[in-house]
């Protein structure tokens, strides 16, 4: 099965997961008394193959609980998508500093700092809203 895909790869699926992958699907196939040829079990595997394995596997186990009869790929790829949705907040990167705060900046109206700034120090009163922070911060 390996042999017939590799150009094909562009998966986030490492070789050990698509050997693991393989047996699942081998155990799915006879769980519901089917035969897979290698074209099917690549199709399968070309189904999910830019998902994470947790996700593949979530696909397997959801799979065995709600379905009756052996899915085509793309029902497979439905369950996996399901587990990457819901875990895709948990794998973006934190902003930059600089991110973070543009989108803070992005929050607050000119008139809300003004009115900020005032509250504190009320002699101080700003006739023009703040520029936009366009610089890193310094370290040190």
């Amino acid at each position: 099965m390996l042999a017939l895909i590799k150009n094909l790869r562009t998966w986030l699926l490492e070789d050990t997961h698509i050997t693991a992958f393989g047996r699942l699907l081998s155990v799915m196939a006879k769980t519901f008394r089917v035969t897979l040829d290698t074209d099917e079990k690549a199709a399968y595997l070309l189904a999910v193959d830019d998902l994470d394995f947790e996700a593949v596997q979530y696909a397997c186990k959801q799979i065995y609980r709600q379905e009756t009869f052996m899915p085509v790929p793309a029902i497979m790829r439905s369950y996996a998508r399901e587990w990457a949705k819901a875990h895709a907040q948990e794998r973006q990167p934190a902003p930059t500093e600089q991110q973070w705060l543009r989108l803070r900046e992005a929050e607050l109206e000119p008139g809300a700092i003004k009115d900020f700034i005032a509250s504190l120090w009320p002699e101080e009163t700003l006739k023009e809203p703040p520029p936009p922070y366009d610089q890193e911060a310094p370290h040190g």
